[in-house]
């Protein structure tokens, strides 16, 4: 009998690699939608305060960091899903942003400042979340 050879066989060795993060990845994805739930939080915590205190702060100042907030919330924050529930609310917020609450006593004045704040905070966030939809409605489906 003839003896078999023995064949020396090479073993490759698995491939490890590091998660790559494309633009499609689900990890920034989650860190844009975290960065997004965060400046909506400061938008809301910057209106409130500012309307508090609209007397001390810049009114330019904050309007211009409510805007640049409310950017950030649209493009980070906002999925094609919630494009009409979050367009709903921030019409009713705008809306709420111009109502006459001055003649209420006492807070009034600082309840008008509030909602005047919320809705600089949210018509560019709108703006972009409404230009988004159009886009998608105008996409060659």
């Amino acid at each position: 009998m003839a003896k078999k050879k023995k064949v020396a066989r090479a073993v490759s060795a698995p491939v490890v690699s590091a998660p790559v993060t494309s633009p499609a990845s689900p990890a920034l994805k989650t860190y844009e939608r975290n960065l997004g739930h965060l400046a909506f939080i400061a938008g809301v915590i910057v209106a409130i305060i500012a309307g508090i205190s609209s007397s001390i702060l810049e009114e330019h100042v904050v309007t211009l960091v409510l805007v640049v907030l409310g950017l950030v919330v649209g493009f980070m924050n906002i999925t094609s899903e919630e494009y009409t529930g979050f367009l709903v609310a921030a019409i009713a917020l705008m809306v709420a942003g111009v109502a006459d609450v001055l003649s209420i006593p006492y807070v009034g004045e600082i309840l008008n400042n509030i909602l005047r704040n919320i809705a600089k905070f949210v018509a560019p966030a709108a703006l972009v979340v409404a230009l988004k939809a159009v886009k998608k409605l105008a996409e060659y489906q």
